[in-house]
């Protein structure tokens, strides 16, 4: 990351003191270790991406170590229902908390935002982070997010589906260096000449967990069926289009065991520098 861009605003509904429309370029590299093993597939045409063995194991170590030092302030539910219910709340960081983990990583986020960059040459493109913050009443969506969970109900797990965009439904914001004429603040995600819009979710969990536990990501069709699961497993990295639906998969703890996962949640935009679609070039 060599500098920072700002998005114009082209909803009014953000347009408020929270909002922070400031963006991050992670600037174009080559890769200094491995490429990671890429499992690939897509639902209803948008893809999904589990990238396993890219990380060392101490530094899986180092992430452990961080997550269990760092502070995760804010108590988050995964529904109103949820809180409702009295069900335990996640954490995650809060706004200072988040602008320190980003601006001063670890040394394995530090290894993921270089292969951020890597993207940037490999495709031809321009790799950013949305904007910062974008802030509406109550609501926040932030471009960086963390989720820390030490046990998730089924009611959650059908309450929290979500996606993270939907550039189909129209932006918040103006996206600089289309290639393609026309209407900008609304396309299909990532056609020809467009931005890729892209969730990266990074996973760590605490020694004793285990993928049997759940906690994982699920993924649904259009259609609302369960099309796919990412198992919730220590650094793994999960890239997908982000208006894929997807929640937090419910738990399945043993009743005598303490445990945590965390996801570690980046929201990108790829805009290619030519006119071409970036969909499964990964």
């Amino acid at each position: 990351m060599q500098k920072s861009i700002k998005f114009n605003l082209i909803n009014e509904t953000y347009n408020n003191p929270k909002t922070i429309p400031l963006a991050f370029v992670f600037s174009p590299q080559s890769l200094t270790r491995r490429p990671p093993k890429i499992t690939y597939q897509q639902i209803d045409g948008k893809d999904l991406y589990l990238l396993d063995d890219f990380f060392t194991e101490e530094e899986g170590e180092k992430m452990r170590q961080f997550t269990t030092t760092t502070t995760f302030s804010r108590k988050i539910y995964g529904s109103p229902e949820a809180k409702e219910k009295g069900e335990l709340p996640a954490k995650a960081m809060n706004a200072s908390e988040r602008w320190k983990f980003f601006a001063k990583p670890p040394e394995p986020i530090q290894a993921l935002f270089e292969y951020f960059g890597y993207l940037g040459e490999k495709l031809d493109a321009q790799v950013t982070t949305l904007p910062w913050d974008l802030c509406s009443g109550t609501i926040s969506s932030p471009a960086v997010a963390t989720n820390f969970l030490v046990a998730s109900s089924a009611t959650s797990m059908e309450e929290g589906k979500h996606k993270d965009f939907d550039p189909e439904k129209g932006l918040a914001f103006g996206i600089p260096n289309l290639h393609s004429s026309g209407e900008h603040t609304q396309f299909e995600n990532g056609a020809k000449g467009r931005p890729w819009m892209v969730t990266a979710m990074l996973y760590t969990t605490a020694p004793n967990f285990d993928p049997s536990f759940g906690l994982g990501t699920n993924f649904y069709s259009a259609n609302n069926t369960l099309a796919s699961r990412a198992n919730c497993e220590n650094m793994r990295l999960v890239l997908f289009e982000g208006d894929i639906l997807h929640t937090i998969e419910q738990s399945f703890l043993p009743n005598d065991l303490k445990t945590w996962r965390v996801s570690y949640v980046f929201k990108l935009i790829i805009n290619p520098n030519n006119n071409v679609s970036l969909k499964g070039s990964i």
